[in-house]
């Protein structure tokens, strides 16, 4: 599926109708990109078409993948892929970073110089003996450079009160010079401008940055798992089991247990506590947050404050982030992936939620695109369960609107929302 066709393989919405009305066609089968918005969107939604989540048939492939490589090359890709910034990537991306090394060859230095398919920052210097410690540093600097709300300034200020040397290989004076000329919120685009570009690679590939050992020590956290040698869920967690797949609910609470070796470190002065989608890992899959401190290990973490409709349903997981004294990440865990679904009601706690009440769908959008300062899509919209006169509508990045609808102007205000720049709700 393609707004514009350019080869045979591919179809415009309008010309897919056409197929799909055709009685002899017979069955017909179409791969749409994600996020894709086209014109006759609405024809081909999961009423006419049978859908089929991917997802699975992309982790075989990247299994595949892994098994064409040589053992010892299999072991630089798992060191990299089992680090959690490689984890918080799309399988897509990780399959592109595959294909890289399979097309130039799998070694440590083209492991560490492919590192921008998984959205970090080329690294010609990467080795097995610290390979998660540097990734995990590599992201977060890529975090503090891309953040939007930040000047480029101001991201490498926060980044040398983290530890970074500024003066080392003036590295400081080559990322203000260089991202002089890019976006920094379009990571794809500059971690790719280095590696492609000599000149670049030399100045400010990530062996070029060197960082004060903070710590003092190697700090490694582990999250205590959600079940039981038996695969059913602890009784402590709060989950339930469906099937082969854990499951809780938007009202209710998780208990998240980890430790640190050291045990409670006088080095780790805080915990983050993080729920954030498992399929989308982009920078805008983080739900919720809540902090701990340091010397406690373990916490409760409510679902209320997520913005689930009823029945919905995504797959999360809990990531525990320790930091040092300076702020800056020392070690972090991802748990077990677990389906968290909406409750079948509007309140919580007697109270009723309560969103970003707008007047139009063009509202939304701005108001989205203001607050991320990215460009943002309309991931869903329809009419509230139980409720025909509030509108919802969530974005990607993550935010949700209501529009409350006329009793009276009901039936036409429904028919106006795909014109939502010409009209207004009275």
């Amino acid at each position: 599926m393609t707004d514009k066709k350019a080869t045979g393989y591919e179809v415009e919405s309008g010309r897919l109708i056409e197929l799909r009305n055709r009685l002899e066609f017979g069955v017909l089968v179409v791969f749409i990109p994600q996020g894709f918005k086209g014109a006759a969107e609405d024809s081909y939604d999961i009423h006419t078409f049978e859908a089929y989540d991917l997802a699975g048939v992309l982790n075989e492939h990247k299994k595949d993948l892994i098994k064409g490589f040589t053992e010892e090359q299999q072991k630089i890709i798992k060191a990299v892929l089992d680090t959690t910034p490689a984890r918080k990537q799309r399988i897509e991306n990780q399959l592109r970073y595959l294909l890289a090394l399979k097309q130039d060859g799998c070694t440590w230095e083209t492991a560490g110089a492919y590192l921008l398919y998984l959205n970090l920052i080329p690294d010609l210097k990467l080795k097995e003996d610290d390979v998660q410690a540097r990734l995990l540093r590599n992201g977060e600097c890529v975090e503090n450079l891309s953040d939007a709300d930040k000047t480029i300034f101001l991201a490498i200020d926060a980044l040398v009160n983290k530890g970074l040397d500024p003066e080392h290989n003036k590295v400081k004076s080559h990322l203000l010079e260089f991202f002089r000329n890019q976006n920094q919120v379009q990571v794809k685009e500059w971690t790719e401008k280095i590696l492609q570009d000599a000149d670049w690679l030399k100045k400010i590939s990530f062996d070029k940055w060197k960082f004060k050992d903070l710590a003092g020590e190697q700090i490694e956290l582990y999250l205590e798992p959600f079940r039981d040698k038996e695969g059913n869920p602890l009784f402590t967690t709060g989950l339930s089991l469906e099937g082969d797949n854990l499951l809780a609910t938007s009202n209710s609470k998780l208990k998240v247990k980890w430790k640190t070796n050291p045990r409670k470190t006088p080095k780790v002065s805080q915990f983050v506590i993080i729920l954030e989608r498992e399929e989308d890992i982009d920078a805008s899959n983080e739900l919720h947050r809540k902090t701990a401190k340091g010397t406690t290990e373990q916490a409760n973490f409510p679902f209320k404050d997520v913005e689930l409709e009823p029945g919905e349903e995504w797959l999360v997981q809990i990531r525990v982030v320790a930091l040092d004294e300076n702020k800056a990440k020392i070690a972090e865990d991802i748990s077990e992936p677990f389906y968290l679904r909406g409750e079948d009601s509007d309140t919580t706690s007697g109270e009723t939620k309560r969103y970003n009440r707008i007047r139009n769908v063009a509202e939304a959008t701005f108001k989205a695109t203001y607050r991320f300062r990215k460009e943002i899509e309309i991931e869903s919209q329809g009419l509230e369960t139980g409720r025909i006169l509030m509108y919802r509508i969530k974005t990607n990045p993550r935010e949700t609107y209501q529009i409350p609808l006329n009793d009276l102007l009901y039936e036409l205000e429904r028919k106006d929302f795909t014109r939502s720049f010409q009209w207004w709700s009275v």
